[in-house]
């Protein structure tokens, strides 16, 4: 993908009934999970359409912000791993998309993540 086609992009996952919106500085997700199956063929068509998009992460993010499709996130460390703590605590990847083959794992609110580790 270039970086001239990321509004098209956004666009177009959008248009399949997805909710993609940056999570953070360091992610975004394409929707949530039930979204996300019902529009597997159209998102593989889409990814096969604009190709590998790594690269871009960072763009994608400052783009989704900028439109205002983004959720702020503060994540807590538990207190019985480090005792207490107001420290922000992030996450590593936890979706992984290689040309419309998705390894994934679910996390609690049922979103699928992509971002840095």
């Amino acid at each position: 993908m270039k970086l001239s086609e990321i509004p098209n992009f956004v666009d177009e996952v959008i248009a399949t009934g997805c909710a993609i919106c940056a999570v953070g500085h360091d992610m975004y997700v394409l929707g949530d999970v039930q979204e996300i199956e019902a529009a597997g063929s159209e998102l593989r068509r889409i990814g096969e359409k604009y190709g590998p998009r790594d690269h871009l992460q960072t763009d994608v993010i400052a783009y989704l912000r900028s439109i205002g499709r983004f959720v702020d996130v503060t994540w807590m460390e538990p207190p019985h791993q480090t005792g207490w703590t107001s420290q922000p605590h992030s996450f590593s990847t936890i979706c992984f998309e290689d040309l419309g083959t998705q390894r994934q794992r679910r996390q609690p609110s049922g979103a699928l993540f992509e971002g840095a580790s």
